[in-house]
């Protein structure tokens, strides 16, 4: 029996879109194509504003994922459909110690975008991430949260800027939860998702789709889980998988 797919989540950064930040017009076409045959959710580390600035341009409606997965929210309405915090106590302590270490941040938050970590709203911050970084210097700062915070911790590569981020959310919360959360909104199985991806955010997702899709320059613990592996962004690897791979088994 042929599985039906009904869905494609698809990462942003190093899949849909590549150093330039632009959708190239042979993955714009494919996306174009395959939207006749199943509906697409962009799933990113980004804040919500970027993932609406894409899902926009494809003219994608519906939900979207945000934050590594702490949002998921309505394209068309910029409404939260379903969201999740790191706790206020973790956001302070948190926030305490990255200010020792003078770099970067970037917080999100129902209310906003912030990029300083003075003020933690009550809730707690939806994500937490320590930008701009090199390999070393996220592979320390990982080792240093780790064993102080019960918190999901993820490095993800930067390729607009070939440097490394570290995204904190709460434990548990990922994309691979975000795709469980989007399936119960949209009445879907998470066996009918196709995932696409490039980085180690991604395997969460990968872990809970029915079919992966893994970018040529994916690190290795992506590409062993993935049923397919893509030339790289800057090869349109997307529209590669979308036209030789995905569509023969759609129509």
């Amino acid at each position: 029996m042929i599985k039906q797919f009904t869905n494609l989540i698809v990462d942003l950064d190093g899949t849909l879109i590549g150093k330039d930040q632009k959708i190239s017009p042979r993955v714009f076409d494919a996306i174009n194509k395959l939207k006749n045959f199943i509906d697409i959710n962009i799933a990113s580390g980004r804040e919500s504003t970027g993932v609406i600035k894409y899902a926009r341009q494809l003219k994608i409606n519906g939900p979207q994922i945000s934050d590594n997965g702490a949002i998921i929210i309505d394209s068309l309405t910029k409404n939260n459909i379903w969201g999740n915090f790191i706790s206020y106590d973790n956001s302070v302590g948190i926030s305490k110690d990255i200010k020792k270490l003078d770099l970067p941040v970037l917080a999100t938050h129902i209310s906003g975008t912030m990029r300083h970590l003075d003020f933690v709203p009550k809730e707690g911050f939806n994500r937490i991430s320590i930008m701009d970084l090199y390999i070393d210097q996220a592979n320390n700062i990982i080792d240093l949260l780790k064993n102080k915070y019960d918190i999901e911790i993820c490095k993800v590569y930067l390729p607009y800027n070939d440097r490394w981020a570290v995204d904190l959310t709460n434990k548990g919360i990922n994309k691979g939860h975000a795709a469980f959360e989007l399936s119960k909104i949209l009445g879907i199985k998470l066996s009918n998702i196709i995932a696409v991806g490039d980085s180690y955010n991604d395997i969460s997702v990968f872990k809970v789709s029915g079919m992966a899709i893994a970018m040529g320059d994916a690190p290795d613990e992506l590409k062993k889980i993935a049923d397919y592996i893509a030339p790289s962004v800057d090869f349109d690897g997307l529209a590669v998988a979308i036209d030789e791979f995905i569509l023969p088994k759609l129509r």
